[in-house]
């Protein structure tokens, strides 16, 4: 039997380490397992991070959209004040000024608040608009220029401009030239408020006779007719308006004003008063009357009947032929009479 030695496995320095992994690249592969695993981390935290703020952020607006309560305020008072301390007071608070009208007002200057919505010291939440009513001012009417005009044609333009005719004089300057407007006071194109009274000068022309008109203002319309015959002049338009201390049927206001100079038959407007009910409804009526023709004068007299009595609306004479346009007023179910040369002519409801 030999005694020769098989030689082992460990014996073979060739064959050493082929079924076990050395110990510099187990350490490499476990640094890199671990630098791969802390990259993860990393990254899983900030995506839960963005996450968690674009949840939080959402929450609120989601929140604060549907249910969270506004604050409120009170709200102050702007009336009275320009639009810009308005809009700087409130914007002050949270809230915001919305101009919803403007208008035209007599007494208040232009920009200011005349009315607001909410009222104040009412409680709403913050961001709430508030409604205001802006005044445009005093509404301004450009005066016509009445030059070269009748003094009908005058008084015609004048109330179609919501203007009144003033003092009416007369001056020689051209005696050859027909009875028109030759000077007005204010000045054609200037801005005033409606109702302004325009005084006019006429020329008076080649045989024109004026007359002076009464002052009739105080006396009751029915005592005006006999006056303005004497005088040769004619009852003109009459309007009504409720007063709170003249009685019914007292002439507030004429035009052209009393001593005014004016041609011989032009006629006179009034203002009376209805009353002091502001509840009394007063209706106007335009009447159109065709004198018979022929060479004599006709007698007009209208008349108004109502619960309160008689007013003679209007008195005048006329030549035969004309056509003549007249307007009565007074309270529903009053009756009016127009009598031709004193006969009764016709009756109608107002």
């Amino acid at each position: 039997m030999s005694n020769t030695k098989t030689p082992d496995a460990e014996d073979e320095p060739g064959l050493q380490g082929l079924g076990e992994e050395s110990p510099g690249g187990k350490a490499g592969r476990q640094a890199a397992a671990f630098l791969w695993s802390a990259v993860r981390t990393v990254v899983l935290a900030l995506l839960l991070g963005v996450t968690f703020v674009f949840s939080l952020v959402l929450g609120v607006t989601v929140y604060r959209s549907y249910f969270a309560i506004p604050e409120e305020v009170e709200v102050p008072a702007i009336q009275g004040q320009d639009i810009r301390e308005a809009n700087e007071a409130l914007a002050a608070l949270g809230l915001r000024l919305r101009i919803e009208e403007t208008r035209h007002t007599g007494g208040t200057p232009e920009r200011i608040v005349i009315s607001q919505n909410p009222r104040p010291g009412r409680m709403v939440r913050k961001d709430r608009e508030v409604l205001a009513v802006v005044s445009l001012g005093p509404e301004l009417i450009q005066v016509p220029d009445l030059t070269g005009r009748s003094l009908r044609e005058a008084r015609v333009l004048l109330s179609g401009h919501r203007l009144t005719l003033g003092k009416v004089t007369y001056t020689e300057q051209a005696p050859d030239k027909p009875e028109v407007v030759v000077a007005q006071k204010p000045q054609a194109g200037q801005g005033v408020r409606r109702g302004t009274v325009v005084d006019v000068q006429i020329n008076k022309g080649a045989g024109v006779a004026t007359v002076a008109v009464p002052d009739m203002v105080g006396q009751r319309l029915s005592q005006v007719g006999a006056r303005l015959e004497k005088a040769d002049l004619s009852l003109g338009g009459v309007v009504w308006s409720v007063h709170p201390e003249a009685p019914r049927g007292r002439i507030l206001s004429q035009a052209p004003p009393g001593g005014s100079e004016v041609t011989a038959g032009s006629a006179v407007e009034f203002e009376i008063s209805a009353g002091s009910s502001g509840n009394r409804v007063f209706l106007q009526r335009r009447l159109e009357l065709e004198l018979p023709s022929g060479s004599d004068v006709h007698k007009v007299r209208v008349v108004v009947t109502s619960e309160a009595g008689e007013d003679v609306v209007y008195r005048g004479t006329h030549m035969a032929g004309n056509t003549l346009e007249l307007w009565a007023s007074g309270p529903p179910g009053a009756q009016v009479e127009v009598y031709l040369n004193d006969r009764l002519l016709s009756r109608e409801k107002l």
